[in-house]
């Protein structure tokens, strides 16, 4: 019996080990939706997407707290989607991120902005065009990141020129970034066609990282493909864990 037992376990450990194999070569895929915290109805559509689509929440907003809070009890990451001045400000974004911050009133900043959304995971920029491109100000935002282990850094590109990413790893600190923009256009197929490159994207290069917003067109397209992608050969995982695949393959 006990040489039966050994034979079986043996058989059960030899598919376990091919299950894991076969699931860590499938091509994967992350979705972020950032924006949330101003509009109600959106936003809950967003946090009520099935799979874990991580939710990037700007804090100071009517909803943020709320939608931080909906997104934990949906099994969702949260991400402090933290405000940085763009090349053209357009509009005053409460606790933005500028170049003519000192150090001090920087990471002032951003910890009172951490301190207002409960159950994040970690972060990624809101517009920042300029303040990417800045390594002063990212090494010194980098540097306080990788005292807080737990957390991770999202460089959302909002600039070809941005050295978020480059400096996040120089520190330490978790990071990726942004693969695909899903609505810079908002029309349902160019959406449509957006998340079908992802799905190529990640069969290619073996994982992407989507970033896409609350707007009604792209909730469309993802309330209705989403469950269709291992169809497509793709598997949505959370953040972490696409961190966790493109640190083990380095």
């Amino acid at each position: 019996m006990r040489r039966i037992s050994c034979r079986l376990c043996g058989l059960l450990l030899g598919v376990f080990c091919a299950v894991l194999e076969v699931c860590a070569a499938s091509p994967v895929m992350a979705i972020i939706i950032d924006d949330l915290g101003d509009h109600w109805e959106n936003g809950l559509r967003a946090v009520q997407l099935p799979g874990p689509v991580a939710c990037a929440v700007m804090p100071y907003r009517p909803y943020s707290e709320r939608f931080s809070v909906e997104a934990y009890l949906q099994n969702k990451e949260v991400l402090l989607h933290l405000p940085m001045e763009p090349k053209i400000q357009r509009f005053d974004t409460p606790g933005l991120l500028t170049q003519s911050l000192s150090r001090q009133e920087l990471l002032s900043a951003m910890y009172k902005a951490l301190h207002s959304l409960p159950y994040v995971d970690g972060m990624n920029n809101h517009m920042g065009s300029l303040l990417t491109s800045e390594e002063t100000h990212m090494s010194w935002l980098m540097q306080e990141l990788s005292l807080l282990d737990s957390l991770f850094f999202i460089d959302s590109r909002t600039s070809a020129d941005s050295v978020a990413f480059s400096m996040a790893k120089k520190h330490g600190v978790r990071t990726t970034q942004r693969d695909v923009f899903l609505d810079h256009v908002r029309d349902v197929e160019s959406i449509a066609r957006k998340l079908m490159e992802a799905v190529q994207l990640a069969k290619t290069q073996g994982s992407a990282l989507v970033i896409g917003h609350p707007y009604p067109e792209t909730l469309a397209v993802l309330e209705e493909e989403l469950a269709r992608l291992p169809e497509y050969g793709v598997q949505m995982v959370t953040v972490s864990s696409l961190l966790a695949l493109r640190n083990n393959s380095h």
